[in-house]
């Protein structure tokens, strides 16, 4: 591996950093903190991002970028639908 990193290692530490804060909300009893992930993933996701980015391993800190894009833009589409049903 490269000292720029790799894309999917990110992708990967990114996805494993939102399922365990994910399963660390839901253990401790702050589920409303889970509703609300797409936002508070900052918490967790920008540390890693900077931490990849300061080492020099960019591609790495994209992936990390592109898994909290996906999750954060899957709770956007889960909130889309419940609003929607909710209108009917």
């Amino acid at each position: 591996m490269s000292k720029a990193g790799n894309v999917w290692l990110g992708v990967a530490l990114g996805a494993v950093l939102d399922i365990g804060a994910a399963a660390l909300f839901l253990q401790s009893r702050r589920a409303p903190l889970i509703l609300a992930i797409g936002v508070v993933q900052l918490a967790w996701m920008l540390p890693a991002y900077l931490a990849f980015k300061l080492t020099g391993n960019r591609e790495t800190a994209k992936g990390i970028l592109i898994a909290s894009g996906i999750c954060f833009l899957l709770n956007a589409a889960c909130w889309g639908v419940v609003f929607g049903v909710m209108r009917r």
